[in-house]
């Protein structure tokens, strides 16, 4: 039998329980999206008093007037995103024909293939990757809707039992070839595979001890800080996963920077380097600093 929900009902729902009960004073550490102190006052010239501004993009749909988005743009204003090198590194991937694999279409895999999809529109372009394959088994969980930079608010009612590819939509623009996998990725998904081709995700640790002769990047999120690490030699300290508790500006900040360094990465570097951090972004220290710096 097939259950469906209303997913605008359910956005609502979660809306309220994180953004309701914190109208009055917004604080740094928040946990929801709207905008903290600092990243008010950095964008104020462009926005209204009255209005609370907010990343997530789901809210305003379902909170009402009250509620207004930033602009990607500006989002990538206030995250320090350089978009003149992004653009550059675009045009780059394309030139260089590189194949993407994402490995599960979760929390990174969602908001990083979003970003990368804005960024190719900013860049003018079209179908930046040769090949793009995302493999994922996992049913979307509902009450994660709100850490999407996505507004699903516009999908009436949605299947109880649909597959995170199902999400996977406008980002089309990312490649001529996209291959929607519903299944979980196997080291054995590697054989065929041209050069060039990078792996990005969080694979089963059995999975990742077989790719460290591969071009794998692991894409780790743990409370306010997000990594990016290559060809990992498994270890205690990879052996949890966890998002932690969750400040979604943070989060997403976190998600944004990682994906524009992994877009660097992609456009310049043949083989990556065996067991390396390649990146480490605290989104929270960043504002700390920014804090001291600016104000």
């Amino acid at each position: 039998m097939r259950h469906t929900i209303k997913i605008k009902d359910l956005l609502r729902e979660q809306a309220e329980v994180r953004y309701g009960r914190h109208t009055s004073q917004p604080r740094f550490g928040m946990s929801d999206g709207r905008l903290t102190d600092f990243l008010r006052r950095k964008l104020s010239p462009i926005m209204t008093s009255v209005t609370k501004n907010c990343i997530a993009p789901s809210v305003p749909s379902v909170l009402g007037h009250k509620y207004k988005n930033i602009t990607f743009e500006s989002f990538c204003s206030l995250a320090n995103v350089n978009l003149a090198q992004v653009k550059r590194d675009m045009v780059a991937i394309k030139k260089r024909r590189v194949n993407m694999v994402q490995i599960g279409y979760g929390g990174f895999g969602i908001n990083s293939l979003h970003f990368m999809s804005k960024f190719a529109q900013l860049a003018g372009v079209y179908h930046p990757f040769e090949k793009l394959s995302i493999y994922e088994n996992d049913e979307f969980t509902f009450l994660n809707a709100v850490r999407i930079y996505k507004d699903v608010s516009t999908i009436r009612t949605i299947d109880m039992t649909m597959n995170k590819l199902a999400l996977f939509q406008e980002e089309n623009n990312l490649s001529s070839h996209v291959e929607l996998v519903e299944k979980y990725f196997k080291i054995e998904d590697t054989n065929r595979r041209k050069q060039k081709t990078v792996y990005v995700g969080a694979p089963d640790f059995d999975t990742r001890v077989a790719m460290e002769d591969k071009n794998f990047i692991f894409t780790g999120h743990s409370g306010n800080e997000v990594e990016l690490y290559s060809r990992p030699i498994i270890n205690q300290n990879l052996m949890t996963e966890t998002y932690g508790v969750i400040d979604l500006p943070y989060f997403y900040v976190n998600l944004l920077k990682a994906t524009e360094k992994l877009i660097n990465y992609m456009a310049h570097i043949d083989e990556y380097p065996l067991d390396k951090s390649l990146y480490k972004f605290n989104a929270q220290l960043f504002e700390q600093q920014q804090n001291r710096s600016t104000f």
